[in-house]
């Protein structure tokens, strides 16, 4: 089989697993009998309940630059997760280390927030359609 049928094949599979049924809502796994139906948020990372307590541990630190040992203290999180967070807030190359500034991780954190803010938001209009769909029934 040549690789471009391959890839023909798995293009089709995929669009069999993931299709958008209505605006917001997916099924996952077409035709396997393991299909799941539910709105689509965004996953907040483990840490996110904690950003209140990062907030206070972070105005405690004096250093100009943070790099990923702190960010793995401050967030409680793997020196692996911590070097992807780095990442993720755009680092700057300090010596041989990637450092982030005290503003980047204010900025991610702020964004995070507003994610689980808009997350909670999505998640009650869904419940009042829900409510309404069922009152028009």
């Amino acid at each position: 089989m040549s690789s471009r049928r391959r890839w023909n094949l798995w293009d089709d599979r995929a669009e069999s697993i993931w299709r958008e049924v209505e605006p917001g809502y997916i099924v996952v796994n077409v035709g396997t009998g393991n299909a799941r139906r539910g709105p689509l948020e965004t996953k907040l990372p483990a840490w996110a309940e904690r950003i209140p307590l990062i907030r206070a541990a972070l105005n405690d630190i004096t250093a100009e630059f943070i790099d990923r040992r702190q960010i793995a203290e401050l967030f409680g999180v793997s020196s692996t997760r911590a070097g992807r967070l780095i990442h993720r807030m755009g680092p700057m190359l300090h010596g041989n280390s990637l450092v982030v500034d005290a503003a980047d991780v204010r900025k991610m954190l702020s964004e995070v927030e507003n994610d689980a803010v808009i997350r909670d938001l999505r998640r009650q209009l869904a419940e009042k359609e829900a409510e309404i769909d069922q009152a028009r029934q």
